[in-house]
């Protein structure tokens, strides 16, 4: 992992030095995903991916402390809300992918008992194994199992179709427009590859195999990505709704 700004390693190590005061005995362990494994990490753009494992399911008085904990950190360090830290039970890792999971989750800058995430999902959970960071607990080898070629595709058509389900919704805010189509496209390098890029590679790759049709969209979502803290490119709800349909139909083909 390339150094990062003080304030996002101050971050990693109040995670580290604090989560296992909080959890005690049911801490499993705490693992670092996404682009701060990749090297890929914008400290305007990009969010601090980060699976905790637990042993058992967290009780009133554990999520009573990590409110407390993250609002004090917030408090001292706007970049907490980059955080977003799924709670994960050891013996439930999510590997198969046939649903979106749900689970405790700090996002956004608040605490949610349970909320639709990714964080617990088969592309992730592979990445943990083979490339994952441990701040605390057994090398992620020792204990996550190896995810398989189909379950990573049955993970990402889900994940599709979730998506679409959600778009309309979501499409009010333009930020979320840009997301959608990013995802999208993550997603089908993923089918392709059975492996997860980054968004510029996967943006980049989109461009040079999808019909020319689709070209503005997504170097439209790019652009975004290469803009300052708070300016949103602006994509049409009728273009990205147009896409979302042409990659649905591109993969249930």
């Amino acid at each position: 992992m390339k150094k990062l700004p003080a304030a996002i390693q101050n971050i990693l190590d109040a995670i580290t030095k604090e989560l296992p005061k909080i959890f005690g005995d049911n801490l499993f362990g705490i693992y670092l995903y996404g682009s701060l494994i990749s090297n890929t990490f914008d400290p305007d753009r990009s969010d601090i991916d980060c699976a905790v494992v637990i042993k058992k399911k967290l009780t009133r008085t554990e999520i009573e402390k990590i409110k407390l904990w993250y609002a004090a950190l917030f408090s001292k360090n706007p970049f907490a809300q980059k955080i977003e830290m799924c709670f994960v039970l050891r013996d439930y890792l999510y590997t198969d992918g046939k649903t979106v999971s749900r689970t405790p989750q700090l996002w956004n800058g608040k605490f949610y008992l349970r909320k639709d995430s990714d964080g617990n999902s088969p592309i992730v959970w592979s990445t943990i194994r083979e490339k994952g960071i441990s701040l605390y607990g057994p090398k992620p080898k020792s204990f996550v199992p190896f995810v398989s070629i189909a379950s990573m595709r049955t993970s990402q058509l889900t994940e599709l179709k979730f998506i679409a389900q959600k778009s309309e919704q979501w499409m009010t805010i333009p930020a979320n427009r840009i997301f959608i189509v990013i995802t999208l496209c993550r997603i089908l390098y993923t089918l392709r590859f059975s492996r997860i890029a980054p968004k510029k590679t996967a943006l980049h790759w989109c461009v040079t195999v999808l019909p020319k049709k689709w070209h503005a969209v997504i170097l439209g979502a790019l652009d975004d990505l290469q803009k300052k803290k708070n300016e949103v490119a602006l994509l049409k709800k009728s273009d990205v709704r147009e896409f979302v349909s042409f990659v649905l139909r591109k993969c249930n083909r």
